[in-house]
């Protein structure tokens, strides 16, 4: 493989935005959709570290805003989709075909670590995502009661609902620290499934990836297109 630069333009076809690489002329590229399970592990393992970018952001995020009535939103927002981004990785996998064991992406994490990594799943699982048994959400009502023993009266009840809007600053440090963790794994991970899916792609003669190529009939004045970004492809 040598490189070439190619850009990435993206038109729009019947409501969706759809990618196409292209050369210095305009020209689009063929393309093979790979279905094999090294370019399904590729993609799915790509996808992952998308959502563990995309939560680690959201902790820091949360992290900088201060606690304030008018933050409230924001700052729980932020922790829960994180949270929910997060045990995302580890859960059913019926689309993306790959989902993260614990034993392997946290074999270097301490002990601290591995709990801060359990409580995440169990805030996610019990909090964020289902009403369980949890301490991050208590409620209770209250009777009250006259204060004075000899004239005793009920005076009203009321319902005390406390539901947490974050964590502490050391808390989400921890958390983030487990997840660039996990990161680190998973471009490790991916840096494997590259090599292999390049050895795949250069085991087969290309007359068989171009006799299975989608070749894309498109054209400048009857599609939108978007600005153009010229990249460093492999060919």
């Amino acid at each position: 493989m040598k490189k070439i630069q190619f850009g990435k333009m993206y038109f729009q076809a019947r409501e969706s935005t759809v990618p196409v690489v292209v050369d210095k002329e305009g020209r689009a590229c063929p393309y093979v959709v790979l279905d094999s399970p090294v370019a399904r592990k590729y993609a799915g393992l790509h996808l992952i570290e998308g959502d563990l970018k995309f939560a680690i952001d959201a902790m820091l995020q949360c992290r900088q805003i201060p606690i304030a009535p008018n933050t409230t939103i924001i700052k729980k927002s932020l922790w829960l989709s994180a949270l929910v981004t997060y045990a995302k990785c580890y859960g059913a996998s019926s689309g993306r075909k790959v989902t993260l064991n614990e034993k392997d992406c946290l074999r270097s994490a301490t002990e601290l670590q591995r709990q801060c990594h359990k409580d995440m799943l169990r805030t996610r699982h019990e909090y964020a995502a289902h009403a369980g048994r949890c301490e991050e959400e208590q409620g209770k009502v209250l009777l009250i009661l006259h204060p004075d023993c000899s004239n005793k009266a009920v005076i009203t009840f009321a319902a005390l609902s406390m539901s947490a809007v974050g964590m502490s600053a050391s808390y989400l440090d921890r958390c983030i620290s487990v997840m660039r963790l996990v990161l680190s794994y998973v471009k490790d991970a991916g840096q494997k499934a590259d090599a292999a899916l390049r050895k795949a792609i250069d085991a087969e003669p290309l007359d068989k990836w171009y006799s299975r190529a989608i070749i894309l009939n498109v054209s400048k004045t009857s599609i939108k297109w978007f600005p153009k970004h010229y990249i460093d492809v492999e060919d």
